[in-house]
């Protein structure tokens, strides 16, 4: 079957027409309306610059439940001791730019090009993007970043230039998420390092009826803050 080719951010097909390895459509942009169309449906970009929009639905999807993070012995110990400043919503378009930098230098790395940082950030400015901030001696030295619609979290990227920043950036994220009666981190394709962090497969007849009635829910616009521990 011909991969769909969209003109406008009403022109998605539905996402069981995605192929075996989850590629949907191409086309379009990655403006915000095109973003905020597609997140719900559980549709996301995912391209190097030299290739036009590319769209994937994967049909088994990697999600973590917040209260299920596996949290090692280690990383309570530096949860507990404060070995970093947690931030929230402060730094967001250098945590996306620092996670540009790491995918610029991953073969199989998201491009994060001109264009997209520019939507994310007016994103950021409507409330519905964010970042959580590792701190050390006032340089951001971690983060991650996503988009939230309904009580989804949509994670896009992390980085961490000291050990297990962006890990415990992700507890925080969790804690958030938790207090404020969120569901699910979409974290869209799996790795070892997420199945690590407690981070499990679904099937698509799970996920997908999940992520509709999540994404019902009133969403929490930023800036958000982090829960004191």
């Amino acid at each position: 079957m011909p991969l769909t080719f969209i003109r406008s951010y009403n022109d998605f097909p539905d996402t069981s027409l995605a192929e075996p390895d989850g590629l949907l459509a191409y086309g379009g942009s990655v403006s915000p309306e095109f973003l905020k169309k597609a997140y719900p449906q559980g549709i996301f970009p995912w391209y190097n610059e030299d290739q036009p929009v590319l769209w994937w639905a994967p049909q088994d999807r990697c999600v973590l439940y917040p209260e299920f993070m596996h949290v090692s012995k280690n990383l309570k110990r530096l949860i507990r001791n404060g070995r970093f400043e947690i931030k929230m919503d402060t730094a967001f378009n250098s945590v996306v730019q620092a996670c540009a930098h790491v995918g610029q230098n991953r073969a199989n790395g998201t491009w994060l090009n001109y264009t997209l940082k520019e939507s994310l950030s007016l994103l950021h400015a409507e409330g519905l993007a964010h970042s959580v901030e590792a701190w050390k001696d006032d340089l951001l030295v971690g983060g991650l970043y996503g988009i939230s619609i309904g009580g989804m979290f949509f994670g896009e990227s992390m980085f961490a230039k000291e050990s297990d920043a962006s890990k415990i950036c992700l507890f925080h994220l969790c804690q958030w998420m938790i207090a404020n009666d969120m569901d699910i981190i979409d974290c869209q394709i799996p790795n070892d390092h997420l199945i690590s962090l407690g981070a499990q497969i679904l099937p698509a007849d799970e996920f997908y009826p999940l992520l509709k009635e999540s994404v019902e829910k009133k969403t929490i616009e930023g800036p958000w803050r982090p829960v004191p521990m």
